[in-house]
């Protein structure tokens, strides 16, 4: 039997899987908007109706509070003050302090204890002392001899001596001979601390001991110890830390047959002493930042200098600079501010020499690129990358016109730059043993890279004032600054920038006979108010050698920066055109020895 069809079918809906995932995304965010406004219900009525009034809160750190937290700043009244005036504590060790510092070597000198005999304390025994032996105590550690102490017959006055009670002393006295710790390099590098101490039989500690005659310390060396730590054998010092008498600081001989520093005391504290001395090199610090740039902690601010046009790539970008890390890394408290004032700076750049007291050497660049960083040399010591990477080719060169060392360096953009290849752009020491250390690689040239026609040639050199210092018949290089800037296309000189300075003595180029550097005035020393005449004239914060203090140091900043001129072409007489004047402020200080209190 046949089936028969409807008309008409009704029409069949199918509803897909994507169509359910619709319906349920939906679904979800309508409970969530949903959701969201039934929670902003409250503060909505909030607002709506806010509080009548808040609870105060008064506040109970006032300003007194806070300047009562803090320590008022105090002049610095170290080593360099006046004979006359007190002397305060060594900064290294604290008064009656045998905890070894944190960052110092430890003591490798064994402690000795020798019986004093009663030839040594005797008077009668002064007239015949020739013939009599002195007490003679030798401390030694794993490699030989190091501190030794010869106290002469009938030298030990006991007539004042007593214990820390107060009581006299019992029994046999026995002398004591220790070292408290070994290298110490701080603001002073330190050959170590030791200690003199004599006790009677109970093993108290005698003070108020006194010497009839002068007691002799030899304090023994090492090769390369002394330069190691970055010290003058010939301006080495013994100083107690808790003493404050006159005879404070004791200069030692250096004996270089014996390898030995000789010192004549004429008193035994019962206190440490430590053998030290400052730096000779003391140049005003340069911060190392990968790049100079606003996140480096420091404040810093520049001053740019107007200059007269030039060839593309030859205008030096001169700037007053200010930075408070370079004022934060003058850790020593004998180095002086730079020339251009304090944290301040007025420089092309330069590669510094640091020596570290293992005796290597690190360098450190600056001016290229706007790169200041530490620089880590290859296995063979001439090839360098700087520590954060800044794709700077720098390699160690011979310079044809010095014989010396000086660095070459390639930046990213295939420019060329010297460092030190002249004579007056390399800065040198010459120390006691007539050793030759180069501590600095001034900039004296720049050369564009090529880029195409009418670029080839194109330069900027740099020349530089020296003031120099001459001492046992060996001399240096005390300070150095910017003297002449020069740039042009290779045959003719499109700028020039001249630099003037006030410093220890009259200064005129021979070639130019133009006076760079003018001597400081007597009226200037004398608005500089020193507690005594200086030996030179020289700037006002720089330290001055002073009796029973430490010497000033070998290497430091004497110029004062007075003047920046930029003329148009050549600067001489015929054919030079003034371009632009800047005066800067001059170094107006208080002496190194007289800052008041704030």
């Amino acid at each position: 039997m046949q089936q028969t069809l409807p008309l008409f079918r009704a029409p069949q809906i199918r509803v897909s899987l994507h169509t359910y995932k619709l319906f349920f995304t939906i679904l979800l965010l309508c409970l969530f908007l949903f959701t969201n406004i039934v929670s902003n219900l409250p503060v909505v009525a909030a607002a709506t109706h806010p509080a009548a009034s808040l609870p105060t809160v008064r506040a109970n750190f006032t300003l007194n509070k806070f300047l009562q937290q803090g320590n008022p700043y105090k002049s610095f009244e170290g080593l360099h003050v006046a004979p006359n005036s007190t002397l305060v504590a060594h900064q290294g060790t604290k008064t009656g302090s045998t905890k070894t510092l944190p960052a110092a070597e430890p003591a490798r000198m064994r402690t000795v204890n020798q019986t004093i005999p009663s030839t040594i304390t005797t008077r009668s025994n002064l007239a015949t002392s020739q013939n009599v032996a002195p007490l003679h105590i030798i401390g030694s550690g794993t490699q030989g001899p190091r501190l030794e102490v010869i106290i002469p017959a009938g030298a030990l006055d006991l007539s004042k001596a007593t214990t820390s009670t107060g009581a006299p002393p019992h029994g046999a006295l026995t002398l004591t001979l220790s070292q408290l710790y070994g290298h110490y390099s701080a603001a002073l590098n330190e050959l170590g601390s030791f200690q003199v101490q004599i006790s009677d039989a109970q093993g108290q500690v005698l003070k108020g001991v006194q010497l009839r005659t002068p007691a002799t310390l030899i304090l023994h060396y090492r090769v390369h110890e002394l330069s190691d730590l970055g010290l003058n054998a010939d301006k080495l010092y013994l100083i107690w830390s808790a003493q404050a008498p006159t005879n404070m600081a004791i200069p030692l001989h250096n004996a270089t047959k014996t390898s030995t520093l000789v010192a004549q005391v004429s008193t035994l504290a019962i206190t440490p002493f430590v053998v030290t001395g400052t730096d000779p090199i003391q140049t005003p610090p340069h911060a190392n930042f990968a790049s100079v740039q606003g996140n480096g902690g420091q404040l810093s601010y520049s001053y740019p200098l107007v200059v007269a046009p030039g060839p593309e790539g030859t205008m030096p970008q001169l700037a007053v600079s200010y930075s408070s890390e370079a004022t934060n890394e003058r850790h020593a408290p004998t180095t002086p501010a730079d020339n251009a004032g304090e944290g301040w700076s007025l420089a092309l750049g330069s590669v510094s020499a640091s020596k570290y007291p293992n005796g290597t050497t690190w360098y450190s660049i600056s001016g290229v690129d706007n790169v200041s960083d530490l620089l880590i040399p290859d296995t063979t010591g001439n090839a360098f990358a700087t520590e954060h990477i800044s794709y700077l080719k720098i390699n160690k060169i011979t310079s044809g016109n010095t014989g010396q060392p000086c660095f070459a360096v390639r930046d990213t953009q295939g420019n060329y730059f010297e460092f030190g290849c002249n004579a007056d752009a390399l800065q040198y020491y010459i120390d006691s043993n007539g050793n030759r250390i180069n501590y600095r690689y001034d900039f004296d040239k720049m050369i564009p890279a090529n880029e195409g026609p009418g670029t080839n040639g194109r330069n900027m050199t740099a020349s530089y004032v020296q003031d120099q210092e001459t001492s046992g018949g060996h001399t240096w290089i005390r300070d150095a600054a910017l003297k002449q800037v020069t740039y042009g296309n290779g045959i003719n000189r499109i700028g020039t920038i001249d630099f003037f300075y006030n410093g220890p003595s009259n200064y005129s180029d021979p070639n130019n006979h133009i006076q760079y550097e003018t001597q400081y005035s007597s009226t200037y020393e004398t608005n500089c108010h020193l507690p005594t005449p200086s030996p030179q004239p020289q700037r006002c914060d720089d330290p001055i050698d002073r009796s029973n203090g430490l010497p000033d140091p070998d290497v430091m900043s004497t110029l004062s920066l007075q003047t920046v001129k930029s003329y148009i072409g050549d600067n001489t007489s015929l054919r030079r055109a003034e371009w632009h004047t800047t005066s800067l402020c001059k170094h107006n200080d208080l002496s190194f020895n007289n800052l008041p209190p704030l």
